[in-house]
């Protein structure tokens, strides 16, 4: 099987209609597990995140769900299946399911230390914030910790970055 050049494949992905985000995503990208200049990787803080959940939180575990929206980048048969099934660009990472002052659940975007937003996860955590929901962005797993022991404490602001 010849892989059709990305330039061709972009051009032909926008006639049939793909968003920039969904193109940015397909796009072929080296693989690395460290994001920038020795710090964790997404995956790695979300991990972590996780991780902590399930030790220092067990009756909380069920509760926390991973929201697959990146799991298939560059297979772009597979994002757009996905896409057809209900993929939203943009959507947060985690969803914790379990109401605590005055929000519906917790929406929460992983990002490594120095990530920042795209346009799409902003709108996202907009839309769950009114929808009544608590959406934010995590810069970290340490941040996330403390985002989750505030939300259930009921200690939290309406702010979408930590």
């Amino acid at each position: 099987m010849i892989k059709e050049p990305w330039p061709e494949k972009e051009a032909r992905l926008r006639k049939l209609g793909f968003s920039d985000t969904d193109l940015a995503k397909a796009r072929p990208r080296k693989k690395s597990k460290k994001a920038k200049a020795g710090h964790p990787s997404e995956y790695e803080e979300q991990k972590e995140f996780v991780k902590w959940i399930r030790k220092e939180h067990p009756e909380h575990k069920r509760r926390l769900l991973m929201i697959g929206n990146a799991s298939h980048r560059g297979d772009l048969m597979r994002a757009s299946m996905d896409k057809a099934s209900g993929l939203m660009p943009g959507a947060s990472d985690l969803f914790f399911r379990f109401s605590a002052g005055g929000f519906h659940g917790l929406w929460i975007e992983m990002k490594t230390v120095v990530g920042k937003l795209t346009p799409d996860e902003t709108t996202f955590l907009r839309e769950a914030a009114a929808d009544g929901y608590y959406g934010v962005c995590c810069q970290g797993a340490a941040k996330a910790k403390a985002v989750f022991e505030g939300y259930l404490r009921g200690n939290h602001a309406r702010s979408t970055t930590h």
